[in-house]
């Protein structure tokens, strides 16, 4: 049973965790407004299609099988998977997230301290530095840095229920310890040294190293007779009850060894002298930041230390170490300092991973050992040192905190967005090429091409063998429509490094410019082989096969003919309809904006923006801009077809009909106008009509697939087979590998109500290859097999096939479907084929 002092230490505890929660989310909470930024969160987040989709089963087994980013941490992409199923692919969710697990570390540093020492408000002072130092933001602002929340959130836990247990709450409690350190490293490997902070542990507060006497909850460690003599079988107990840990540090560091191999800086490029010289000032730099926590920046890549630094560091560090030594009896130094030396050791620079010389986020864990020196030592200065003064440490805690808080606060405003980040990296560093080329690569996606290839050129300088850099300057030499320089500097980068994926993509898409389209093909695929995830080697290819393609080299001379006749209206606008046709949205708009500028009653123009405005989801916008072009024209087709696919989504369906006919009338040879009228009658249930505008739209345009397919599709939804048959053998001609045209031709093949117009074999073979185009994911795709299987006779594979779509259309959420599919799994069960129903003729 509780005594009333401790039940009163219990609240005391929550009040001091509670303010300690509320204000540092105060602190934090302006991250949720925050952008991504350009530096890992395209690797963990934003720029990773399988964290985009959310938690699955094959997301599950690549987390666990993946080494992307130089890292083995499948409990990290765990969590930005999840991040992603629960909030979409907005930043704001993340960031909510790293703030809450920041307030869930800070108070189990709390609750972890003041469970092994009894005092807490010098537990609550090291929680709140933890919380609220401005080193520790970019651990929470930066949304890749969710490792080290995680790491340290599992590593805490750890460290609590190791406690418990060694003050003898039962064998469990090591298991969970045990248990919990392997979640921490499966966040990340940062506390490998964690066993090592156990023996600490062990030394003080706990008193296990010595066990006939201990140091008790103040640190003031009362003298044994003869001195203090370790107790040699404890010791030996100590270490053997670490070895499983010790186990799981070993495994990991291999696995991370062999993960981080391609981004290990070899001895080569940073001798093992120069590693040893980064070690002594990094730690002092970390020092230094930790009581004068100005000009924080990300990331660090000068090396340029002069003599008098690195002896000044040396200084700092040994001086500390032999005072630290002068004090032992203070166990709580040796503690400190030991935990904040040891800690860092994985990351200070001796196995060098990236260019960075230091980084704020290596000192997330590894400070709570300077700040339990400050608050155990102030503590102790002001009892017994200076006792009269001691009413004054409460105002400078609090003078300290407010300190921390607001510079915190001010450090989170840097990370709003990559540009605020790297501007302030430039702005209290010197040299720092990475945050010139992430301005640069930052200032190509907002199209300044000028200052890109300012901040590019000089990262260059700065770093002449960085690939990635040279990467980024051959790019913005591509969208300068530089193809010479570009070509030239994309040869450079395969030639030294051939597996460099963006390059070969990069160099893919300066082939497609040029026309040469096999050779385009053979680098995207290589570039698709070494990363699947740039998608946009997927999105060349695709333009490749539809044929789209062919209007890059007639949009590269279209770029160099404007930049002598910039005024140009019809050269500009014939630019921006190709750029729209290869999948270059923004360019296009910058375009089209040009061209209004001029004249802004020009219908192109104003069509062309309305249009990318409607695709972008901008249905408002684009209603204004398509009803401006149609008031200044009300001839042209284009915008009226446009203004009608607007008007359908919206609702207002006789508004849309009204646009459709009135394009057919005034432009009978638009294929849009009839697709659009056909599309829009098929959907109100006047098929008859739509079979008939759709095949003129396809006759209109032949050799367009989409339109082959929609006709082929509508003709076959009336069971009408030599159009359907016809368009959907066409569409398939121009684009062998499409799904849709394979799957609606096999479902006529299979389930035709004419025996005539069956074909079980083909219908099978057609069937089969949509599902190997779509990994036999998509349940409709798999429904269709199974009917062209019962067709062919195959009714045991049929039933395997069906009974997967159902289980795919549950899972999916979909009960029409998987009721749909059931019945005809009930047919395939009775050896009984599907057939279509019969369906009327549509009216002449």
């Amino acid at each position: 049973m509780k005594t009333s002092s401790e039940s009163e230490l219990t609240v005391s505890r929550r009040w001091v965790a509670g303010v300690l929660a509320l204000l540092t989310l105060v602190i934090y909470w302006p991250t949720a407004g925050h952008d991504f930024v350009d530096y890992d969160d395209s690797d963990y987040v934003y720029g990773n299609q399988m964290v985009l989709r959310g938690l699955t089963w094959e997301g599950i087994v690549w987390a666990f099988t993946t080494t992307r980013v130089a890292n083995w941490h499948p409990l990290t992409w765990l969590s930005h998977m999840l991040d992603c199923s629960l909030f979409g692919s907005a930043p704001a969710g993340p960031h909510i997230v790293n703030v809450l697990l920041h307030v869930a570390n800070a108070v189990l540093v709390l609750l972890l301290l003041h469970r092994m020492t009894g005092g807490l408000w010098r537990s609550a002072a090291v929680a709140a530095l933890f919380a609220w130092h401005p080193v520790h933001v970019e651990s929470v602002a930066w949304i890749s840095e969710r490792k080290d929340l995680l790491s340290t959130l599992f590593g805490l836990a750890s460290l609590i229920a190791y406690h418990r247990y060694a003050t003898g709450e039962g064998r469990r409690w090591y298991e969970l310890s045990l248990g919990a350190f392997a979640l921490s490293l499966l966040a990340k490997p940062m506390l490998v040294t964690l066993p090592c902070v156990m023996l600490l542990l062990d030394y003080w507060p706990l008193g296990r190293l010595f066990p006939q006497w201990n140091a008790g909850a103040s640190g003031r460690s009362p003298t044994a007779p003869g001195g203090a003599r370790v107790d040699r079988p404890a010791v030996i107990g100590l270490l053997v009850e670490k070895i499983p840990f010790l186990v799981a540090t070993v495994a990991l560091s291999i696995v991370t060894l062999i993960a981080q191999r391609g981004a290990m800086m070899s001895v080569v490029k940073l001798s093992l002298t120069e590693r040893i010289i980064n070690a002594g000032v990094a730690y002092a730099a970390y020092l230094g930041k930790t009581f004068w926590p100005v000009n924080l920046a990300c990331p660090y890549v000068d090396r340029s230390w002069p003599p008098a630094t690195v002896g000044l560091a040396v200084g700092v560090l040994v001086t500390i170490s032999v005072l630290v030594w002068v004090g032992r009896r203070k166990k709580y130094l040796t503690v400190g300092w030991c935990w904040f030396l040891g800690t860092l050791v994985p990351v200070i620079g001796l196995i060098q991973v990236g260019t960075q010389t230091m980084a704020d986020r290596y000192t997330y864990f590894p400070l709570l050992g300077i700040f339990l020196m400050l608050a155990w030592g102030g503590d102790e200065l002001f009892r017994w040192r200076w006792p009269a003064q001691r009413r004054l440490l409460p105002g400078l805690a609090v003078g300290v905190a407010v300190a921390c808080a607001v510079l915190t606060s001010r450090q989170v405003s840097y990370w709003k967005d990559s540009r605020s980040l790297f501007e302030r990296a430039l702005a209290v560093t010197a040299n720092n090429w990475v945050a010139r080329n992430a301005l640069g690569a930052e200032a190509i996606r907002r199209g300044d091409l000028l200052a890109a290839y300012s901040h590019l050129s000089e990262a260059e300088r700065l770093c002449p063998e960085d690939q990635d850099v040279r990467y980024n300057l051959a790019l913005t030499a591509v969208k300068m429509n530089r193809l010479a320089e570009a070509e030239t500097r994309l040869a450079a980068i395969i030639a030294r490094a051939p597996n460099h994926a963006r390059a070969l993509n990069g160099m893919g898409y300066l082939r497609t410019l040029q026309g040469r389209f096999d050779e385009a093909q053979g680098y995207c695929r290589r570039a698709l082989q070494l990363d699947p995830e740039i998608e946009e080697a997927r999105i060349n290819l695709e333009l490749i096969q539809t044929g789209a393609a062919k209007a890059f080299p007639e949009l590269t001379a279209l770029k160099a003919r404007l930049e002598t006749e910039p005024g140009n209206v019809e050269l500009r606008l014939r630019a921006a309809a190709l750029l729209v046709t290869v999948l270059r949205p923004q360019e296009a708009t910058s375009y089209y904006q040009k061209v209004l500028e001029q004249n802004p009653a020009e219908p192109r123009a104003l069509t062309g923006l309305g249009a990318l405005a409607a695709s972008g989801g901008n249905d408002d916008e684009a209603l204004k801009l398509l009803e401006r072009a149609v008031a200044a024209d009300g001839k042209h087709g284009e915008a009226r077809v446009q203004l009608g696919a607007v008007l359908e989504r919206l609702g207002r369906v006789e508004e849309a009909l009204r646009q459709y006919e009135t394009a057919v009338q005034v432009r009978p040879e638009l294929a849009e106008a009839w697709a659009g009228l056909g599309l829009l009658h098929a959907t109100t249930g006047r098929m008859g009509d739509a079979v008939g505008e759709l095949d003129r739209a396809a006759g209109l345009r032949p050799d367009d697939a989409e339109y082959r397919m929609r006709a082929g599709l509508a003709a076959a939804n009336f069971q009408r087979v030599e159009p359907a048959t016809r368009h959907l053998r066409a569409a398939l001609q121009l684009r062998p590998d499409w799904h849709l045209p394979l799957n609606a031709l096999a479902w006529l093949l299979a389930t035709h109500p004419d025996a005539a117009a069956r074909n079980g074999a083909e219908a099978v073979k057609l069937a089969r290859r949509a599902c190997e185009l779509t990994k036999f994911e998509n349940p409709l795709l798999l429904d269709v097999l199974g009917a062209a299987l019962a067709e062919a006779g195959d009714f045991a594979e049929a039933q395997a096939m069906a009974k997967r779509a159902v289980e795919l259309a549950q899972r999916l959420n979909s009960p029409q479907a998987s009721s749909e599919f059931s019945a005809r799994l009930e047919l395939y069960r009775q050896t009984r084929p599907y057939r279509q129903p019969r369906v009327p003729s549509p009216m002449p």
